[in-house]
This record gives structure tokens, sequence and C-alpha cells, in this order.
């Protein structure tokens, strides 16, 4: 995977982008998107055996090392139907006790996936997190992204809304 440094300012650029830590760190151990109505989806791999009183909300954070903006969590729902084995249904929903105030993910609409076009390119997205590009490598110290394909085949139109 090619990623890059993000040089833009995260809370303009990406503004709905969060990292999950526990309570009191600052290191994350996975990312969400902010959604709206205080929910943030993430991965239910990373919280599956978590509870809300474990965990934090970081929000603007620069780097590894920075404090961002803190919220702290009220509710955690993991997809019911999440298997650990072969990681279908890996999606959560975490509900903070405020409103962070920030913009959220912006979603393709119907109109858009029906046409497999997003962000102007045929199935590529935009990912973005302080994760390892391989297994043997630490946790980037500064936030990056990276342009991945789609591995769904005909894109998101067999998902119905």
């Amino acid at each position: 995977m090619n990623s890059k440094p993000i040089n833009e300012k995260v809370e303009e650029t990406y503004p709905f982008f969060c990292t999950l830590v526990y309570r009191n760190e600052k290191i994350p151990f996975c990312g969400g998107s902010y959604l709206g109505n205080n929910i943030i989806m993430s991965a239910a791999h990373c919280l599956v055996h978590v509870m809300p009183d474990e965990i934090d909300i970081l929000f603007s954070k620069k780097d590894l090392y920075d404090e961002g903006e803190r919220f702290r969590v009220k509710k955690i729902i993991v997809h019911p139907g999440y298997d650990n084995k072969s990681v279908d249904n890996d999606i959560a929903l975490i509900y903070l006790e405020k409103d962070p105030k920030k913009q959220p993910i912006y979603l393709p609409t119907k109109k858009l996936l029906e046409n497999n076009i997003y962000d102007g390119k045929k199935d590529e997205f935009v990912i973005i997190g302080f994760g390892k590009e391989n297994l043997y490598n630490e946790l980037s110290m500064k936030l990056k992204k990276s342009r991945i394909q789609s591995i769904l085949s005909g894109g998101f139109t067999k998902f119905s809304y």
C-alpha cells in the first residue's frame, strides 16, 4: 500500500476522523468516522470485548502523541452478526455522551453508488489512519492516507438502502 503523510489540516480536510483510545491514553488502537447525531462508526474487531467506560474518542489528532479533543463514550453496539473468524459484519457503532460539533463524514448518495462513481474515480476510496503499513512496522507518527481499490464485485450497487 502506498500511503503518504497528510499535509493538510486534519480538522479541516477530515473533520469526521477520530481515534479510539483507552481511557486517559493518547495512542489509538483503532480509528472511526463520525456519522452525526453523536454516533461513531468503527470496526467490530476493535470493540468486541470493550466496555464504554474503558475508552475515549479523540478528534483533531495531528500526530500519534497529540492529545486531540477527548470525548466520553456512552454506549457501544457491535453488529450482532459479527464473526471474529471470517470477520463478516465487522462494524460497530459508538454513541458519545456529548456532541463533538464536528462535520459528519460525507457518504455517497445512492445515485453515485449506482453509477459506481465516488471521489471522481471508479472503485477507489481514501483510507486514513495511524496504522501500520505491514505487520512489522510501528504505528505511523503522522496521520496517513492512501487510495485503495474496492474489492467488491460490481461496487456497492448490491447493497440496499
